[in-house]
Formats: structure tokens, sequence, C-alpha cells
């Protein structure tokens, strides 16, 4: 891959996204969101299959990071994202005294223990429930990303665990037709459409 960037100086660059510039060096793909779409930016590095992150860093301070592996979108955490309880509560997948309870037993483990693996041990919910959870926070940060018009990007290709070690492979899900990260980017982009109607 290849790296994008401007050779153009910009000295007015916020503080936040200057320190974001001091990881370009580890990065493998790079650039600036006004040269470079977010959307053209991720299908770019999902169409090499790598395996690693994609930061993104919204010139007003959001962040977002898309989980990658072997090409394939597996988490995404971003600013305000809606948490994975929530979007069960919202789908009528589990009861608020049982979400209530699973976070208290995630207390005590200091956050070690995922809120989801939690769920799944409790027998509140099945696996598959978590991980339509998670396509579900994939496609809403995704969403978000695809509108943001400056700021910066960049791959780093490492060996990686997403944030609550809940790993999800989105061709293994059993969801309507053949599960892909195009897929996913297709209903982020519907979604995102959506929301612009209203």
């Amino acid at each position: 891959m290849g790296v994008f960037s401007s050779k153009k100086k910009e000295p007015c660059t916020p503080k936040h996204l200057r320190t974001s510039l001091s990881k370009f060096s580890e990065a493998i793909l790079a650039g600036r969101l006004e040269h470079f779409s977010a959307i053209d930016g991720i299908q770019y590095v999902l169409s090499s299959r790598p395996s690693g992150i994609l930061t993104f860093h919204e010139i007003q301070g959001k962040v977002a990071e898309l989980f990658i592996q072997e090409g394939h979108l597996i988490r995404a955490t971003g600013t305000g994202q809606t948490n994975i309880g929530e979007i069960l509560l919202k789908q009528g997948s589990i009861e608020k005294d049982i979400l209530k309870h699973a976070l208290r037993i995630q207390k005590i483990s200091e956050g070690k223990i995922p809120l989801g693996s939690v769920l799944v041990k409790l027998g509140a919910v099945e696996e598959k429930a978590i991980r339509d959870a998670v396509v579900i926070q994939i496609q809403e940060i995704v969403a978000q990303v695809i509108d943001w018009k400056k700021g910066l990007f960049f791959f780093c290709s490492k060996n990686h665990r997403s944030p609550d070690g809940i790993m999800v492979n989105l061709t293994e899900l059993v969801l309507p037709g053949t599960v892909r990260s195009d897929w996913v980017l297709l209903e982020a982009v519907r979604a995102r459409d959506e929301a612009k109607k209203k």
C-alpha cells in the first residue's frame, strides 16, 4: 500500500490532529479526509485483505477505529457510539434488569470481562445476538465516519484484539444473504441517507 498525503503545509492543524500525525510514521496508509474520502479509504484497505486498525480523526475531535481481520470488518469503536447493551435492549433481546445485573458483574471484573461474554454466560442471550449487535454498531460508526469531510486517517497493520475481546468474522454470521464487509458498508450508507431525510 502506498501513503496518501498532501505536500501542502497546513500550519493551522488542530492540536489533537498534530498528535495524530506522529502516528503516520507507523502507518502503511495515511492521508487527509479533504483529499481522500472515508468510504474510499475503507474500501481501499478492505480490498487489500489486511489485518490491522483503520483510525479516523475528525477535525473537531471525533475519533473512530475500525478493526479489520484479513479484509473483514470485525469491530468498530467511535465517539458517541451506541453500546452493545443499549442495542440489545432496543432490539428486545434482553430485559433492563438483566442488563443491569450483567453490568454489575462486569464492573466487579473492572471491565476485564466483555459485556457480551457476561450476557452469554448468564444465558441471557445467544452469541449470535451479540454478533448481530456488533454488526449494527459497526454500521452506525461507519455511517458517522463517511460524513466526515476534514481530518486524518491512517491504517496500521498489526496483530490485535478488539477493545472488549469480541471478535466477529462477518463471513460467519447468520444473517440474510451472504454477509460481507461490502454489505455492511452499503447498509451504513443507506442508514446515513435515511437519517438525512428525517
